[in-house]
This record gives structure tokens, C-alpha cells and sequence, in this order.
């Protein structure tokens, strides 16, 4: 009599643990709109711990506008997020300009405009993302995104 033994095969799979990330941003455009100085602030966090904050900014021009700062904070944003390594992770994008939320998940067109070219290259680069999502949110949950574009404009009136 044989007796047949069976060799079990495992293959050894990585398991990839995935982030949590929120990108909180916001921008500013004063003190007149358009034409004003530009400000861009933007929060990122993994897991609800802060990683990563930011706030720049541009002095006033005809091209300036609170939607173009707005468009400018996210893509900021989605750069520093691909830049880290983060592009496989699970993005959730924050912010209280509804056009740019609206926009950016597709439920809105974006026809022109000032900021259209920073849209697209915006929709370009969240195109690189695995996992994205778009939430707006009133200014008052977007408050540390909106106090670092404020705090930021001032800095090239002077």
C-alpha cells in the first residue's frame, strides 16, 4: 500500500497597512477679491495626528482670486502628499470652498475661469492618488486650515 502525502503551498502575502489620511486646506484673497494677496494654508493628518501643516503665499495680481487660492492650497497639498510616499494611502480631502469640492469629486463641471489651469492640474495630480475622496465642510470645522491661509496673507502686504 502507498500512502501519498499532499504538500500544502502558502504563498506569503504582504499585507500593506493603509493610512488614514485627511488633508484639511483652505485659501484667502485680500484684502480685495480678486486682485488681492493670495494666502494658502493646508493641515495634513494620519490617523487624526497632525504629520504635516503649511502656509505660503503670493503678493496681489490681476490673476489672483479666492478660488485660485483655493485651488493652490489643495494642490500644495497633493503634492506634499505624493511627494511622501502617500499616494496608495486612503486620502480624504476637506475644505469649505464648495466649488473646489464639488469640482474636484465630479458632481461639478469646471468650465474656466482664473483658477481653471490649477484645477487641472489639481484633477491631474489627484489622478495619481489610489483611494481620494472630496467633504466640504463649514469654515468653522476647516478652522486650522483657514487661520494658517489668514495668518499667511498678511505676511506680503508688509
Amino acid at each position: 500500500m502507498e500512502t501519498f502525502i499532499q504538500k500544502e503551498h502558502f504563498q506569503q502575502q504582504t499585507i500593506r497597512y493603509m493610512a488614514q489620511i485627511t488633508l484639511n486646506f483652505d485659501g484667502s484673497c485680500e484684502p480685495q477679491n480678486p486682485g488681492g494677496n493670495m494666502g494658502f494654508g493646508i493641515v495634513i493628518k494620519m490617523d487624526g495626528s497632525i504629520i504635516h501643516t503649511d502656509h505660503q503665499n503670493e503678493p496681489a495680481a490681476p490673476t489672483n482670486s479666492n478660488n485660485v487660492a483655493e485651488y493652490r492650497a489643495l494642490l500644495n497639498g497633493l503634492q506634499w502628499l505624493f511627494d511622501n510616499g502617500h499616494a496608495d494611502d486612503d486620502i480624504t480631502v476637506l475644505g469649505d470652498s464648495m466649488l473646489v469640492i464639488k469640482q474636484m469629486s465630479g458632481e461639478w463641471r469646471a468650465k474656466g475661469g482664473m483658477y481653471f489651469s490649477t484645477f487641472q492640474k489639481a484633477k491631474s495630480l489627484a489622478g495619481q492618488f489610489k483611494i481620494i475622496k472630496y467633504s466640504w465642510i463649514v469654515r468653522d470645522e476647516n478652522f486650522e486650515a483657514d487661520q494658517l491661509s489668514r495668518n499667511a496673507t498678511p505676511a506680503v502686504a508688509e
